[in-house]
């Protein structure tokens, strides 16, 4: 018998579980602020000219004995992108947000401290 929550079908089979919502808003929530952040970065870095400043990779946190923990601080800050004054998101002040490298199965403990509203 199937509870109320768990998947259907194959997931169901694999023993796969549905996070709680408050996880799976947060893990939505982040994965929409390093989708932004990447696209911005992407959009300051092109320039009709070519001369942008080259892609830097983005530093990597990665998981060690299957567990990936972390702290990240984002907050606004002014910068210029092609000139022209704009605010961003900063990831413990850099415009891109570390790379999270995790394998199947890691547990991630990840501490996000919002200052954006301070």
């Amino acid at each position: 018998m199937r509870r109320s929550g768990e998947p259907e079908g194959p997931a169901r089979k694999k023993g796969i579980t549905r996070t709680t919502g408050t996880t799976e808003s947060f893990v939505r929530a982040v994965v929409a602020a390093v989708t932004a952040a990447v696209a911005a970065y992407a959009v300051a870095c092109s320039d009709s000219g070519g001369d942008g400043d080259p892609f830097v990779e983005p530093p990597v946190i990665a998981s060690e004995d299957g567990v990936l923990e972390a702290e990240l601080t984002v907050e606004l800050t002014d910068t210029e992108v092609g000139g022209t004054p704009v605010t961003i998101r900063a990831y413990d002040g850099d415009f891109m947000p570390p790379t999270l490298a995790v394998s199947p199965g890691d547990v991630i403990r990840l501490k996000l401290a919002n200052r954006i509203d301070d």
